[in-house]
């Protein structure tokens, strides 16, 4: 007998163990979430960085190149530095080959190319125009029919070129923008510079 007290048997009711259960769905719920959250933050930073490291890379090599342009038409082997087209978003120029500027390159060009048809940065149907399976955008540099991407960026979503009326000042602008991860916001950045032409 046990003289009227009641044992308790050790252990957990019912109803402990589902508030238990609960709260730890809640924690793990709560976590997620900031996981999540983090992760996200983390894709954006990184785009962004992304994004402000290819302006930069690009900007300087254009720069690098189109200051030592002619300004002046010396016919019929050197053209001053020209825009091309209404949008601007393309320059031919020539650059001297000697310090006495005796001897030019051949003309240079440098061209926004744009794939991406409806501006979302992804390769949809129909935008992918030379086939190569990659959405294009960036400022291509060709010269005696070689192409290359310039700074290897291609999250160049908008570029315009203009000259001043003298041809001694070349006003650059570019935005570029990445989308951050899988389904993620894109991360935009926009940049303009003016570029004293030297020849």
């Amino acid at each position: 007998m046990d003289g009227g007290k009641h044992v308790r048997n050790k252990g957990f009711t019912l109803l402990e163990m589902t508030l238990a259960m609960a709260l730890t769905v809640i924690v793990a719920l709560l976590g997620l979430t900031a996981l999540r959250t983090s992760i996200r933050t983390v894709a954006l930073a990184d785009a962004k960085d992304t994004v402000q490291r290819n302006l930069r890379d690009v900007l300087a090599e254009v720069t690098a190149e189109v200051q030592l342009a002619a300004s002046q038409d010396d016919a019929p082997t050197v053209y001053a530095i020209r825009t091309v087209g209404e949008a601007q978003a393309e320059i031919v120029f020539q650059v001297p080959l000697d310090n006495a500027g005796a001897n030019w390159s051949t003309p240079i060009t440098y061209r926004f190319v744009n794939e991406d048809a409806n501006g979302n940065g992804k390769l949809d149907e129909g935008e992918d125009a030379d086939g190569d399976g990659a959405l294009a955008r960036h400022i291509a540099r060709v010269q005696d029919d070689v192409t290359r991407v310039v700074a290897a960026a291609n999250n160049v979503s908008q570029a315009r070129f203009v000259l001043n009326d003298t041809r001694k000042m070349l006003t650059v602008t570019l935005t570029a923008s990445k989308l951050a991860g899988m389904g993620g916001a894109p991360a935009q950045g926009s940049t303009t510079t003016r570029i004293l032409i030297l020849n």
